[in-house]
């Protein structure tokens, strides 16, 4: 909740930034009023000599000179105030050039590791029903960092982070790795089938309803390995590799080539700066 300003702090401010403008305006207006009464009197204040007549062209020298301080006054802070505006304008030009720097690296990051993925996918003769992903975790969630699948359908990417604690996801996290090639039902489109499909992977790992039906990719076949840290201290990543038929791979294949290229994958997730959104940045971006 934001504090309301007190009373005094409102005034203060108007008073530091009007105060100048005010007061002239209060002085012009009395000094005028002063000479227009004074130059039609010829009555004198002290002695004969300074009659208030005298004393309005005083006043009118003095409202000009007055007037002439507050003009060079304004002209200077207009054109400060132009300065800063355009050394303002310059450092946002630089600010949304290097935003623009950054992105591109991001990008080029991305776009390598894509092939690094496509690599391993054709090393590992997956099929066009099959897609391979590569998680990082942050904030208790796992992040996609790259895919890659012949498949343009099932290349895209739909959700940008998983939760770390559902899911076969989760299983692979607790356990360092999981594998299932055999034994989903058929998803369907009825409400019988798709609560059997639910089940099923619910009874394997707790995961939330309208969290498994934004799922898009119908898998029947999985392996999931948790990648550890450089230094081995932690699981860090996660390699999933999924196919919308049973028995698509078998595990020991696939280990074979992923305990090969474990050392390239850890070193791509950890030595990038991947810019992962936070998790609040995230939902409030509809990630």
């Amino acid at each position: 909740m934001v504090k309301k300003e007190s009373w005094f702090l409102q005034k203060s401010k108007f008073i530091d930034e009007y105060g100048l403008e005010f007061s002239n305006v209060l002085f012009n207006g009395f000094a005028y009023t002063l000479v227009g009464i004074f130059y039609t009197s010829n009555r004198y204040i002290v002695w004969e000599f300074l009659t208030l007549k005298r004393t309005s062209y005083f006043l009118l020298v003095l409202s000009v000179a007055v007037n002439v301080i507050f003009f060079f006054n304004q002209k200077k802070k207009s054109k400060s105030l132009k300065s800063f505006e355009e050394d303002s304008n310059e450092k946002a030009i630089k600010i949304q050039s290097l935003e623009n720097k950054i992105q591109s690296i991001h990008k080029n990051y991305t776009e390598i590791f894509n092939e690094h993925l496509a690599s391993l996918y054709f090393k590992l003769k997956l099929s066009n029903d099959s897609r391979i992903s590569m998680y990082k975790l942050e904030n208790n969630n796992f992040y996609i960092i790259g895919r890659y699948s012949l498949n343009p359908d099932l290349s895209k990417i739909n959700r940008n982070y998983y939760s770390s604690n559902q899911g076969l996801i989760a299983l692979a996290l607790s356990n360092g790795n999981y594998f299932l090639n055999m034994g989903v039902p058929d998803y369907g489109n009825k409400p019988r089938q798709k609560n059997g499909v639910y089940n099923f992977f619910n009874n394997l790992s707790a995961i939330d309803r309208d969290v498994f039906d934004k799922i898009t990719m119908k898998s029947k076949s999985f392996y999931l390995r948790a990648l550890l840290d450089p230094k081995s201290i932690q699981r860090t990543s996660i390699i999933v590799i999924e196919s919308t038929k049973n028995k698509a791979f078998e595990k020991e294949d696939i280990d074979v080539v992923i305990e090969d290229e474990e050392n390239k994958l850890t070193s791509f997730v950890e030595k990038i700066d991947w810019n992962l959104p936070s998790l609040i940045n995230a939902q409030v971006k509809g990630f």
